[in-house]
This record gives structure tokens, sequence and C-alpha cells, in this order.
């Protein structure tokens, strides 16, 4: 599999990955928004469907409507939860799904 074929592992259509940056199409932004999708969902959508390692600044670049002070938290609360591994410390510090 290469990796532009790569489609979103919850609906299997909504996005792709292009020159490695997701790319989501506007009917998922729309349902999203009509949705009403909590900041803390999206955060740990975000994180949990992620396969490599994310940064708090590549969320905050992911989700730019959302805080790095709520992201943070966010990611407090998951690593404190056993829902994801903290790897690395200080600025290099990156998540992954445990």
């Amino acid at each position: 599999m290469k990796l532009d074929d790569f489609k979103c592992r919850m609906c299997g259509a909504c996005c792709r990955i292009k020159d490695g940056i997701v790319r989501v199409s506007d009917a998922e932004i729309a349902s999203v928004a009509a949705e009403k999708v909590s900041k803390k969902k999206r955060i740990e959508a975000t994180v949990l469907n992620s396969f490599t390692p994310l940064s708090k600044s590549d969320i905050c670049s992911i989700l730019p409507d959302v805080s790095p002070t709520t992201v943070e938290a966010v990611l407090g609360a998951m690593v404190r939860g056993g829902l994801i591994r903290r790897l690395g410390g200080g600025r290099g510090t990156k998540y992954i799904k445990a």
C-alpha cells in the first residue's frame, strides 16, 4: 500500500494523504461542523487515528481552532488514562496510541 492510497480509518473515504499531508474532504468538514463534535473528541480522534507519533504542535496544526492549552490538557488526561504514551520530553515530546 502506497502512502498516497491511505484512506481514513474511521469511515474509509473522508480523507487521503497526499505528499505526506492529510487532505480532508469538504463533505467530512461539513459533517463534523453539523455534528458539533467537541474539541476533546477531535483531539482524541486525531491522536488515536495517527500512524505516527504526534507532537502538541502537530495537533495544533491539524486542529487550528483548538488552543494549545486545550490540546495539552487533553493529552495529559489521555496519558493518565493509559490511552496514549508520551515519548521523549520537553519540546521534543510526542504522543502515540498505547
